[in-house]
């Protein structure tokens, strides 16, 4: 069985707290018929071994109301062939044909051909479970909603585990509660929180009204400038939308690749996200006070800061990983941020990069790999 059937029967009809009532799944599919039609957006390059089951994935939603667009981005592999022949089997697929732009363009011209009143995200390698599009229409449309946000889990070597997800029950938000409580923790989380980053930032786990979008002409960077591309769709979308639902399921699917745009080791990733942490800060601070968004942009910083002295030290890249550790941004910051507030782990790590002790943080990365590899 491979890792993406693996995680479609593990997936079949779970939620936040394990096996859920399918009654649910086909309450959904009956109210589809008298709901509005929603467009799924599949941006899709060199993903030929994994397109298939994604597809299929969304193809199985029991909203079948749908307009799935699959967005060949110049995918130098057989995507493309595979993108028109499930075209052709399925007349809800639609498929665009373009030069390689990257992710975030890719969303774009999917956004350009959307037809649905509300849309979603799916990346082409990772798998939607099958209530996925029906219980957050359900949710959105009970609420008179404009937004909803689901939980995450990870498939990783055919087995999968729950993302950090704030809510244990379904919420409901309005107004500046939306930034509050869901804008503001996929940023950052505060300093005494256990996870840097409480909700996922990514927009594959949310459905999102065209009307909103279209008014605001709201659009992605592109990775290529913006390091994290949903940052600032998130950023511009939420900061207008008017109520949005919170739901404790877990319902994406989300796979982990070490070769991944997410995952894989970029040389000049930190520079990047020194920009990204000066763009978010610029966005953040044109509509709220510094107070209610900085804490949780450093926390972020830090933390991704974090991830690339961890990949200098994998390759054993001493001088690179001086540098980032004593880059004067990062220093700034550090000495800054109440790291004193932190679980104890993010503590210590705290304590010898203020202190600008290198050899320290690197012992530190070196214990933690190798408590995680004997884990």
């Amino acid at each position: 069985m491979s890792e993406k059937q693996t995680g479609a029967a593990l997936w079949s009809c779970r939620g936040a707290g394990g096996t859920r009532d399918c009654r649910g799944a086909e309450k959904a599919g009956a109210m589809a018929g008298d709901g509005p039609l929603i467009s799924v957006i599949i941006p899709v390059y060199r993903v030929e071994a994994y397109l298939e089951d994604c597809v299929r994935s969304v193809q199985r939603q029991t909203w079948q109301k749908l307009q799935i667009i699959l967005v060949d981005d110049g995918s130098p592999d057989g995507c493309g062939a595979l993108c028109d022949r499930l075209a052709g089997e399925d007349p809800r697929i639609e498929v665009i044909h373009k030069e390689n732009a990257g992710l975030g363009f890719a969303r774009n011209s999917g956004l350009d051909a959307a037809r649905g009143s509300f849309v979603a995200f799916v990346d082409s390698d990772d798998l939607a479970e099958e209530t996925l599009i029906g219980t957050m229409a359900e949710a959105l449309m009970q609420n008179g909603a404009d937004t909803v946000i689901c939980g995450v889990s990870s498939l990783r070597g055919g087995r999968t585990a729950p993302l950090p997800h704030p809510v244990t029950r379904t919420a409901v938000c309005e107004g500046q509660e939306i930034c509050s409580r869901i804008l503001l923790p996929m940023i950052g989380g505060l300093p005494e929180e256990a996870e840097d980053t409480p909700l996922m930032l990514s927009v594959w786990h949310g459905l999102y009204s065209m009307e909103i979008i279209r008014r605001w002409n709201i659009r992605f960077d592109s990775e290529r400038e913006l390091i994290a591309e949903d940052a600032g769709f998130q950023i511009a979308y939420l900061r207008r939308a008017r109520k949005a639902v919170l739901l404790a399921d877990r319902l994406y699917l989300y796979r982990i690749r070490s070769d991944s745009l997410a995952y894989g080791y970029r040389p000049d990733r930190f520079e990047r996200e020194k920009e990204l942490f000066a763009e978010l800060d610029r966005r953040l601070g044109a509509f709220l006070t510094r107070g209610e968004y900085r804490l949780r942009l450093e926390r972020m910083f830090l933390g991704r800061v974090r991830v690339c002295l961890e990949a200098e030290q994998l390759r054993g890249n001493a001088a690179r990983f001086r540098q980032i550790a004593l880059d004067p941004l990062v220093q700034e910051v550090a000495a800054g941020y109440p790291g004193g507030k932190n679980p104890l782990r993010l503590r210590i790590f705290h304590f010898f990069l203020r202190r600008r002790a290198v050899w320290a943080l690197r012992a530190l990365i070196w214990l933690r790999e190798a408590a995680r590899k004997g884990g």
